[in-house]
């Protein structure tokens, strides 16, 4: 985070440390994993990284920062996300050749295997995902990183992929994610695992003087290159074990939660384990996780399950689904820019609204759902009846 910071990037922070992290996962291929506790099953880092925001927020500056250390590091396979998943699938099933890469120390790393594995990257996921109707149920597939791949469709019939390992880092406006995901699949094998990233608002650039961003640029590609080296199991520090059983027996859903935040929330232990593994690459070769690398991890699984819930509130079966949640995200952009007021009135709301209306008493119908739920509160300001968020927001460019 310090060459982001001397670079004054204005990106949530948070894009950039998932970014990160989702790059280093790309580095670590399915060449490392864990041996489950609780269950005993093979589990390797494969990660995939939504991040969700408006348009200029920075979630392709973010992106674009991670990638290009990837690309100099040459550690791992990169496709573009402007293609169809038959293609994807194609390009893993052919394989790459090895890339040669500076070892550790100065060697060449040689591979003779064809490689199936790949990092993918793409601006805006949500037309990735439209282009072809199964590309939901076989990134889900891929996720599992089984030992042998086999779809059941037509195209791919009898085809089969051997150890592949697709990591995926994307971007989307809540609106594309919502036109892009069936109502009927959220809660399911996709959306928990997937790390939705929420943010809704830019950083302070804080640019570091003196700091040598050229000799930072250089430690971060050798550091992947590094990591890219790494073979094996992980193992855990004895401190570990119980804080996993802690958190595995509370990744249980409530039974009211809503259907995103439920599906996460049993995937929970896995992605943390999945991101104990990357801290640990990151800061040290012994591949071992210590507590630090677990109580990373869970935070930032905490973060990502924080901000499912405003992302999801868009997607529903109710006609109003959509304009509903823009009411919501306008009012608290009002609470978090309160200049001049951070209500918004009536008239407001229908300039925001008029392409998905057709009528005030439709807007009145929605307002008195959003207030019996306790999501706005509205009150008589003078001529004027106003409405506000009741959802406390926390610190700028942070998951609300």
């Amino acid at each position: 985070m310090a060459f982001v910071k001397a670079k004054a990037s204005d990106a949530p922070r948070i894009y950039h440390k998932w970014s990160a992290a989702t790059i280093i996962a790309a580095a670590l291929k399915r060449n490392v994993w864990v041996i489950m506790p609780l269950g005993g099953w093979k589990l390797h880092p494969t990660t995939y990284t939504l991040l969700v925001g408006r348009p200029g927020l920075g979630k392709g500056l973010a992106m674009n920062e991670a990638i290009d250390v990837l690309k100099e590091s040459n550690v791992a396979n990169i496709i573009s996300g402007k293609l169809t998943m038959p293609y994807v699938l194609d390009l893993l099933h052919k394989g790459f050749q090895p890339a040669l890469a500076p070892g550790a120390s100065g060697s060449v790393t040689i591979n003779t295997n064809v490689d199936h594995t790949a990092f993918m990257h793409s601006s805006e996921l949500s037309v990735f995902m439209n282009a072809y109707k199964d590309t939901i149920e076989t990134l889900t597939d891929l996720w599992d990183t089984a030992d042998v791949f086999m779809t059941g469709s037509r195209q791919w019939a009898g085809k089969v992929i051997q150890r592949p390992s697709l990591n995926l880092l994307g971007g989307s406006a809540p609106e594309w994610l919502a036109k892009s995901i069936p109502a009927d699949a959220v809660g399911g094998g996709f959306t928990r695992r997937v790390n939705f990233i929420y943010a809704n608002a830019k950083e302070s650039p804080t640019p570091v003087n003196g700091f040598n961003l050229n000799a930072a640029r250089g430690n971060l590609v050798q550091s992947l290159r590094d990591i890219g080296n790494l073979r094996g199991a992980f193992t855990f520090h004895p401190r570990v074990l119980p804080l996993f059983e802690t958190y595995y027996k509370a990744a249980e859903p409530k039974e009211f939660d809503d259907a995103a935040s439920s599906g996460y929330i049993t995937s929970k232990p896995a992605h943390a384990m999945k991101l104990a593994m990357i801290h640990s690459a990151a800061k040290r070769d012994s591949m071992e996780i210590i507590e630090d690398d677990w109580l990373s991890a869970t935070a930032m699984v905490e973060e990502a399950q924080d901000g499912m819930q405003r992302i999801f509130r868009a997607i529903g079966t109710s006609n109003f689904v959509i304009a509903s949640d823009m009411i919501l995200r306008y009012l608290e952009y009002k609470q978090n820019h309160p200049s001049p007021t951070h209500q918004a009135t009536r008239s407001e709301l229908m300039k925001i609204l008029w392409q998905d209306l057709n009528s005030t008493a439709e807007l009145d119908m929605i307002m008195e759902m959003l207030e019996t739920a306790g999501m706005i509160k509205q009150y008589q300001a003078g001529r004027h009846i106003v409405y506000e968020s009741t959802i406390q927001q926390k610190a700028k460019g942070q998951i609300p």
